[in-house]
């Protein structure tokens, strides 16, 4: 048996065809290149967005702890002024009922 009936026919590839064969290897390697980079940049953009909501949910989280700060704040003003329209009637009354009110 000849090597050509074994293996199939031989033939040529012309000099335009091995060009091509080697441009599409080369295209085939740069594909591979672009893909690699288009998840390196996916995955960027993953972290930037995970990154990004986590600032977003700490800012919601600290205006949420302003504004019970804040609360309370006004809840601790209001009862001081209570306190203090407390203490102003006391007097008032201590004015008129001194008897009720020993010093």
């Amino acid at each position: 048996m000849s090597a050509a009936s074994v293996n199939g026919p031989r033939f040529e590839i012309s000099d335009r065809g091995k060009e091509i064969i080697v441009q599409l290897l080369e295209d085939r390697r740069r594909l591979e290149e672009l893909k690699t980079y288009i998840d390196q940049l996916r995955m960027e953009f993953d972290g930037r967005v995970e990154q990004k909501t986590a600032i977003y949910q700490a800012e919601k989280e600290r205006h949420k702890l302003i504004d019970k700060e804040e609360k309370k704040e006004d809840k601790l003003a209001n009862q001081f002024d209570l306190s203090n329209e407390i203490i102003q009637d006391n007097d008032a009354l201590r004015s008129f009922v001194p008897e009720y009110f020993p010093q």
